[in-house]
């Protein structure tokens, strides 16, 4: 393995030993859970790459792969219900990941990050004590976790960590306020306008350009259901409620902006979580997208939307200005499709792939890299890959690409001659782990090798050595007319290319049932991790440590 380990959480049929890392219970102090550590032999750091739950990606936890000494899972004393996964980094950091919702199968929720104050690391007391809180309100609960142990409650948040209290309401003379609850934070409350005349649109103001969602009250006094908050910052949060709503009792929609990031003159378009009411689920939907919508006209059919089928369908919206792809969730990963770049050269336009929006830029040829490329995917600040259609009836597809919880920067397809008609190779640039520069970062090339079959590689570099080893690569293929010949090119590279396939296949034994089962996660597919300074390419950073830091590798 040189990119990374790949590990599979499920007790029963997931990881148990592989890559010099070994599975151990560890039960010392809590032997009303079963608890099992991941960890070195010789007890040092690894490079953990993914992070898999029963053969499928759990969302949200690994960005980039990131050097940690140990991973450790809690589960009830049956091991069908993941309570919460411990992550001790070098130097002492742990992050704490809790489940929101135990009934829900892992791989589909968001879990929720907690990073202690000062880096404390909890003590068994009150692990047990959030493991209970857990078990008790079948998923995490701050607020019950507050009211029980108020010690072990403060010790997990920050005071821009927000509970936005929807019961409370505008005022129409004069100011509203109230106190978040956990953190004692005061938000102001106001309505922003009326989309249309009509919708009211109300804002939740903490007074912190840059915030955490840790929980939602509703006007019943209720808390939302929903499959976990996003862990990322935000930076505005506005209610938006039906036409004849005008006492503000039934909320329809929370629109969350991300944090945006402008640097070097590249600006990423804002990407934003919607969270709809869904009646009959008895809990709320969640969806990511970075679509610009125009309030204005998009809202109203929307709103009107979830009124009228009790939860947004977004099949049955009025298709206007592409409304339906705008809303498509890109949590799931995008298709990219080599065959819809029609257009001129030097703007942003548009196509529809399974159901999503994708903007896309062609560029014209730099001194550096004498080609022509079109990035897909453009402007989107992060973003993962489940499958690219090349129209040559030869697509690359989930088990040649990196793994779905893979964060992307950059997707470059790179053509030869003065148009865009002969594609040489492709190119994609990902985040990575940003302050350990003695830890390998890679990049990922594919090309089509002598039977004209696409094959991908994996160049393993450092940060000091990325920029000359990635203009030795791309100088290789253009040489050799798209092909890569791993032999001529060795001598080049500081780092080193090697072709990127998936693991050979392996079963593992199902404990509880005493037969083999079949494949795990960590036995397919990769991880794409990029870091890159000096000409032509650049990091950037969009948030900072330690709530979630990601250097963004881009193109100037």
């Amino acid at each position: 393995m040189n990119d990374g380990v790949r590990l599979d959480l499920n007790p029963k049929n997931g990881t148990t030993e592989k890559y010099g890392i070994k599975r151990s219970e560890n039960e010392e102090g809590l032997k009303e859970y079963k608890s099992y550590k991941y960890s070195k032999h010789d007890s040092g750091s690894f490079i953990l790459s993914s992070l898999s739950y029963d053969r499928k990606p759990l969302q949200g936890i690994l960005s980039y792969a990131l050097p940690v000494t140990s991973i450790t899972t809690y589960f009830n004393k049956d091991r069908k219900k993941l309570l919460l996964i411990q992550i001790a980094l070098p130097g002492g950091n742990n992050w704490y990941y809790t489940n929101p919702d135990t009934k829900e199968n892992p791989e589909n929720l968001i879990l929720t990050k907690f990073i202690p104050q000062n880096n404390v690391t909890l003590e068994i007391s009150d692990l047990k004590n959030i493991l209970q809180t857990i078990k008790t309100n079948n998923g995490f609960n701050i607020l019950e976790l507050y009211r029980s142990h108020s010690k072990t409650a403060q010790k997990l948040v920050k005071k821009n960590y927000i509970i936005f209290d929807l019961t409370q309401k505008p005022n129409p003379g004069g100011k509203t306020t109230y106190s978040s609850e956990v953190t004692n934070e005061q938000v102001a409350v106001s309505e922003s306008k009326r989309i249309n005349g009509t919708y009211p649109e109300v804002k939740h103001d903490p007074g912190y350009s840059q915030f955490r969602v840790l929980g939602i009250r509703l006007p019943d006094k209720s808390y939302m259901k929903v499959d976990g908050f996003p862990d990322g910052l935000v930076e505005k949060f506005h209610v938006y409620y039906g036409r004849s709503d005008q006492n503000y009792g039934d909320p329809l929609l929370v629109d969350l902006k991300l944090v945006a990031s402008s640097v070097y003159d590249i600006s990423y378009f804002p990407s934003r979580y919607y969270i709809t009411k869904n009646t009959p689920e008895g809990k709320w939907d969640i969806r990511k997208i970075f679509s610009e919508i125009k309030e204005k006209h998009a809202f109203p059919i929307i709103l009107q939307n979830i009124v009228s089928y009790k939860k947004l369908d977004v099949d049955k919206l009025e298709n206007t200005d592409g409304l339906r792809e705008k809303l498509g969730d890109i949590r799931g990963g995008l298709t990219i499709d080599l065959t819809k770049t029609e257009g001129a050269v030097g703007i942003i336009q548009y196509y529809s792939s399974d159901g999503v929006s994708i903007p896309y830029k062609k560029e014209s040829s730099t001194n550096t890299y004498v080609y022509h490329s079109t990035r897909h995917a453009y402007g989107i600040p992060g973003f993962t890959v489940k499958n690219i259609k090349t129209g040559s009836g030869n697509d690359i597809t989930e088990d040649k690409l990196p793994p779905s919880s893979t964060l992307l920067g950059g997707f470059y397809a790179n053509y030869s001659g003065s148009g865009y008609e002969r594609l040489l190779f492709l190119e994609l640039i990902c985040f990575h782990y940003p302050t350990a520069t003695e830890f390998p970062v890679f990049f990922y090339y594919y090309s089509k090798d002598e039977n004209y079959q696409w094959q991908g590689y994996i160049l393993t570099t450092t940060m000091n050595n990325s920029t000359a080893d990635v203009e030795s690569v791309i100088e290789h293929i253009k040489e050799n007319y798209g092909k890569i010949n791993l032999e001529r090119l060795g001598d080049k590279l500081t780092g080193k290319l090697t072709k990127y396939t998936p693991d050979t296949l392996e079963v593992e034994k199902d404990e509880s049932k005493g037969k083999y089962t079949g494949l795990s996660t960590e036995a397919i597919a990769g991880i794409s991790i990029a870091g890159v300074s000096g000409t032509g390419i650049a990091g950037i950073t969009i948030w900072k440590w330690p709530s979630i830091v990601s250097f963004l590798i881009t193109r100037l």
